[in-house]
Order: C-alpha cells, then structure tokens, then sequence
C-alpha cells in the first residue's frame, strides 16, 4: 500500500518540477503526531529529512498542528518556493 503512495507523491513532485506558472513547496515531515500546534522550533532543511551532526534524521515524528503552523509561516516567505523542505520541531 506504501508503495502507491510514494510512487503519486513521486508523481506529483515531478510535475510540479516542470511547472513554470505554480508557486509550490513540498513540505516532507517524518511521521505524524495528533497532536496540536506547539511553540517549539521548526527545523528545516532541503530533502527528505532534518540531519543531525552525523547526518541521521533527528527525529522521526512531529504534531500535525507544527507542520500546519510551518505551512502558514510560508504565506509570508518565499524562502521555500520550488524546493521541497523537511521539518522537525526541536
């Protein structure tokens, strides 16, 4: 079942490559938490996952309502236009 999932989100991330008229940004969190927004800090960075010093994945889940929170936050900046960004809330 993953796998078709991955393979339309693969989809959809090449089509939006070729797209000159969109302005997007893929927001790739690890596994998701219900939970709801909190005040702690997003990190981010460019790819499939936030690395830490060694270059592991810092952690592996993050509240629904912290990728909500970082997803307005780009209403405002174009810091991640065209890009597909991870996240994870320190």
């Amino acid at each position: 079942m993953i796998r078709s999932v991955l393979n339309d989100m693969y989809e959809m991330e090449t089509f939006l490559k070729k797209t000159d008229d969109i302005n997007w940004t893929v927001v790739r969190p690890p596994g998701l938490k219900n939970e709801p927004a909190t005040t702690k800090e997003v990190l981010t960075h460019e790819g499939y996952f936030v690395p830490d010093s060694s270059g592991n994945p810092i952690g592996n889940t993050v509240a629904r309502g912290d990728v909500a929170r970082f997803m307005l936050s780009l209403l405002d900046s174009n810091t991640w236009i065209k890009k597909g960004v991870a996240i994870i809330t320190q």
